[in-house]
């Protein structure tokens, strides 16, 4: 497909070149040579590179018809050139923007997302469609971060057609760019550093986080599993733009209690969704909702089996507190972004995240190490 100079580039070169034509052959060459200021002045403020190269070349022919007194016939020649390397140029960018977002369009295509939502199809929850429904009256889509607007726009016709079109739209846009919808890549993290030596012994009057604290590790966990720009965009389970696997991206940072160093030693998924009963994702690297498939499972322990209801019933975060380590479970509810896909009333527990927070070791190492991703005795 070629792709052409727009037509009020064309027309305006052409007066242009006319007018220096004519100046030129009454030789008034000082004037010709002011002619393609007003061009130049436009390429900087918007029409972009094609108008400014046309327009430099406008000059500098000018300035040879001036310097060697030329003839009107030989400036009406050479100011053919300009024109012929600024369609050539228009038409390589334009055509390299095109094939810009056919790659981008591949690399980031729309995707159904119902077989792995499977599970939401086979049970329902009570209200969750009408939920679903009302978010999208109201939004129209997911836009809840830029890379969602992105992809959003990047499969929309009209802008692949206003990049496309005979003018500068190239120029005048908003550019979608990979490096705005690429995420970093995820890797498998251990819950904590393999170095670590966490302390088995009991030490009366151990300090130990606040509750404030351990709100707020959990908190953050949630926010890098639920994280927006994670979701991309889109309109329901069928039409998903750019989605990756819910995952925790960093090991959760080290709690300070006085002179104590609390560290999470064991973080796990617990499943409400994917099995007839909940089931926990066994692993000493952190959740990763793309590696379930070939992540083992166990049944709820007597402390996750006791304090779930309490989740249910709306509390956030539940402890246990022992000697040794703490005992945390903590909610993963659905926010306004999981309604589309999950069709889940909004706050519905979705899951959990069962913890083992456990004292740090400072000094030599001995008998009483504990090794770190070991799992509490059930």
């Amino acid at each position: 497909m070629i792709h052409f100079l727009p037509a009020a580039a064309i027309i305006g070169y052409a007066v242009s070149a006319v007018l220096m034509v004519g100046l030129i052959a009454s030789r008034r060459f000082s004037t010709a040579v002011m002619v393609p200021i007003p061009v130049l002045f436009l390429a900087v403020i918007g029409l972009g590179p094609t108008a400014f190269i046309m327009g430099v070349g406008l000059l500098l022919f000018a300035l040879f018809a001036w310097a060697v007194e030329a003839k009107w016939s030989t400036f009406a020649m050479l100011a053919v050139v300009p024109f012929a390397i600024g369609s050539i140029q228009h038409h390589r960018h334009v055509g390299s923007l095109v094939q810009d977002i056919d790659a981008m369009r591949a690399d980031f295509p729309v995707q159904s997302l119902k077989e792995r939502l499977r599970f939401h199809e086979e049970h329902p929850v009570a209200g969750g469609e009408a939920a679903s429904t009302a978010s999208f009256a109201t939004s129209g889509g997911r836009r809840y971060a830029s890379r969602a607007w992105k992809l959003e726009r990047l499969h929309d016709e009209s802008y692949k057609d206003f990049v496309a079109a005979a003018g500068f739209g190239s120029v005048r846009m908003v550019r979608v760019r990979r490096s705005s919808l690429e995420l970093p890549k995820l890797v498998r993290t251990p819950v904590a550093s393999r170095d670590l030596c966490f302390d088995n012994r009991e030490v009366p009057g151990r300090a130990k986080p606040t509750e404030s604290d351990l709100n707020q590790l959990h908190l953050a966990g949630m926010k890098e599993f639920i994280d927006d720009n994670r979701m991309g965009f889109d309109r329901g389970p069928d039409f998903v733009i750019g989605f990756e696997p819910h995952a925790v991206a960093s090991s959760p940072a080290p709690i300070r209690a006085n002179d104590e160093t609390w560290q999470v030693a064991r973080l796990e998924l617990v499943s409400l969704l994917r099995h007839d009963e909940p089931r926990v994702y066994v692993s000493d690297d952190l959740p990763n909702l793309d590696e379930l498939e070939q992540t083992p499972t166990r049944p709820l322990d007597e402390f996750e089996r006791t304090h779930l209801a309490a989740l249910e019933n709306d509390q956030e975060v539940v402890t246990s507190d022992e000697p040794t380590v703490i005992r945390m479970l903590g909610a993963v509810r659905a926010t306004e972004t999981c309604l589309g896909c999950h069709s889940v009333p909004q706050k519905t527990l979705l899951g959990a995240f069962s913890y083992d927070l456990r004292p740090v070791r400072h000094d030599a190492p001995g008998s009483a190490e504990v090794a770190v991703g070991s799992s509490p005795e059930k």
